[in-house]
Formats: structure tokens, sequence, C-alpha cells
């Protein structure tokens, strides 16, 4: 299927995977994270305060966006290669599934970007996170499951074309959330 002359690349399995990794991630992963060093001293939210104010929700599209802008690249650097649909899927896919661990890695904390956070064991993340990079690689290298996916088997310059992608979301997603932090201290010293 093609859409505006582009290969359609994600079907709905591909969807449902996502799925997979971000609900339990919300409902597990999160829940299991150790409270952050000083919580209890922070000031309660204010009782007419909405539970998603717009500095959350723009920080929020800015760090999806972020990912987004990541495969998207990955997407017209392999399209625009002239590399076939399902290698370009394979690139795309993987991308966003490392962009979307990334998010959970990035926000266990809303106060602190991830080289001030101090290393705390959280199973359920380490479990959900191997898991997804486990099922990622049975897909792309099960001859069955890449049907399925229509995916290629990956080249060895294509997983550290997806890890770099990976890492570049993931610096794109701190820097996001270091500027937030930056800009609500200023708010708050001036404030």
């Amino acid at each position: 299927p093609v859409l505006f002359g582009w290969p359609l690349i994600l079907f709905p399995l591909h969807l449902v995977l996502m799925e997979l990794i971000i609900d339990p991630a919300c409902s597990v992963a999160f829940e299991m994270e150790p409270e952050e060093e000083g919580l209890m001293r922070r000031r309660p939210r204010a009782r007419d305060a909405r539970m998603f104010d717009r500095h959350l929700i723009v920080r929020s599209l800015l760090q999806g966006t972020g990912v987004l802008g990541v495969a998207l690249t990955v997407f017209g650097v392999a399209l625009g290669g002239g590399l076939h649909e399902a290698h370009v899927r394979l690139l795309t896919f993987t991308t966003m599934v490392l962009g979307n661990l990334t998010l959970i890695f990035t926000n266990r904390s809303t106060a602190l970007t991830v080289n001030h956070r101090p290393r705390s064991s959280n199973p359920a993340l380490l479990l959900l996170a191997g898991g997804a990079v486990g099922v990622l690689a049975l897909i792309v290298y099960s001859p069955v499951l890449r049907d399925v996916f229509r995916v290629t088997k990956p080249t060895g310059l294509d997983i550290v074309a997806c890890f770099a992608a990976g890492i570049a979301a993931f610096i794109v997603v701190e820097v996001i959330k270091w500027l937030d932090l930056v800009a609500s201290r200023r708010v708050a010293v001036n404030g």
C-alpha cells in the first residue's frame, strides 16, 4: 500500500506491539519506580490546579515530536536511499520502538535529567525494556515473524543506524527536559 507516494510503514500489528510496550510501562513500570529524593518536601499541587496543565502538555508534545522527528529522519533517509519498502519499515519501526523506550527511561523523573538521577533498580522497567528488545530481535531474526511484520533481516549497519537513532532520540528528549527544567527554575526564582 502506498499513501501520497510513500509506502505504508506501520500496520495494525506494529501498533499493537507498540501498545504492548507503552501500556505496561504506564501501569506497572512507572508504579514500581522508587520515589525521588525530597519528594515529601515539595509543595503539594494546588487544589484548583489542572491535572494536565499547559506546561505538561507542551513538554510531552515536544518530547513526542522529537522522537517522531528522529523516526521520520530515518524513514526519509532510508526511503531516499532507495531501500526496499520492507527495509524502510524495519529501520523506521525499530527506531520507533527504541524511541519509545527512550521516552519511558527519560520520564522516570519529571524533576531530574538522567545524568542527575541516582541509579535505582526497577525490575519491572528492566524486564519491560529487555522484553521489548527481545521481542524486536525475535521479529527481525525469525523468518516467520519477519514475514508477519513485513520487515527484512537487518544488517550490521542497520543495527548501528537504529541504535544511533535511539541515542539521538534520547539526546533530543533529554535536552527538551533539561531546557524545561531550567525554564521552570527561572520561573520559580523570579516568581
